[in-house]
């Protein structure tokens, strides 16, 4: 651990000295500690990390659900019950699985909240840290799938795993921040052009189905001019504005700002 690396042996607390000399007869302590959340309890990260590094690990949950090791579904159900928080439990069934070899339903079942960061592409990135011996889409897969109806907010994830088609895939299945898909836009302009034009398409599809307080002219406008140059590269001009057009006809909301915005442009009015 990295911290204790620059702390030096000096400073550590008598429960993490014990733990690196006597791990199993410390996991009661540590135990203890949890299940009553005193101030001096071990992080759930340092935690796992202790366990996993002196091979505690499975007295630990012995202690702390009294399951015996050979039936880990026992054990998961049992630290589903415990007065322990939310990431710490996964983190601890997360580690359980692992030591099973199950890392497939670790990932699917526990991931997820154990690495959950302030955002879904931070999520994504501590869980391949996690898992570095699984592929990038087989961690997305389960991430999305483990979180239905919010599909959309894996597309900047599924854009920096490189899964460009799954991004737009996801993108265009439940409501997606507009201004991330013009960013992408922009920033894939002439790295990947069609990939370039379905983001902005995508954006101005989610901007209409916004609320006008809720966007910026200058975002709707960028969204139409990247379509337009996207476009432009791919030679598809006439067939991107016909998509355009489409896209803004329907737009359902009563102000109907994009609309008002491109509506002259595409000759709508």
């Amino acid at each position: 651990m990295a911290a204790r690396g620059r702390r030096g042996r000096s400073s550590e607390s008598q429960l993490e000295q014990q733990l690196r000399r006597e791990p199993k007869a410390a996991c009661r302590e540590v135990a203890r500690l949890l299940i009553e959340e005193e101030p001096a309890s071990p992080t759930p990260a340092q935690l796992v990390e202790w366990v996993e590094r002196e091979g505690a690990l499975p007295e630990l949950l012995v202690q702390l659900t009294g399951a015996p090791t050979e039936l880990p579904e026992a054990q998961l159900r049992a630290l589903a019950e415990l007065a322990l928080p939310e990431v710490t439990r996964a983190l601890l069934a997360e580690a359980l699985l692992l030591a099973q070899g199950r890392a497939l339903e670790a990932l699917g079942r526990f991931a997820c909240v154990a690495h959950r960061g302030v955002h879904h592409t931070a999520t994504y990135k501590a869980v391949a840290r996690r898992y570095p011996e699984v592929a990038p889409a087989v961690i997305l897969e389960h991430l999305v799938a483990s979180t239905p109806g919010e599909e959309g907010k894996w597309f900047a994830a599924a854009k920096e795993a490189g899964q460009l088609e799954e991004a737009l895939r996801l993108a265009r299945r439940s409501p997606t921040d507009p201004r991330t898909l013009v960013r992408a836009a922009r920033d894939y302009l002439e790295l990947a052009p069609q990939f370039a034009v379905e983001a902005a398409l995508t954006a101005l599809y989610w901007m209409t189905r916004s609320r006008a307080r809720d966007l910026s002219r200058v975002d709707v406008w960028e969204a139409f001019e990247r379509a337009l140059q996207g476009a432009e590269l791919l030679g598809s001009g006439e067939e991107t504005l016909q998509r355009l057009r489409q896209i803004v006809e329907q737009e359902p909301s009563a102000d109907k700002l994009v609309t008002r915005l491109l509506g002259r442009e595409l000759g709508l009015r």
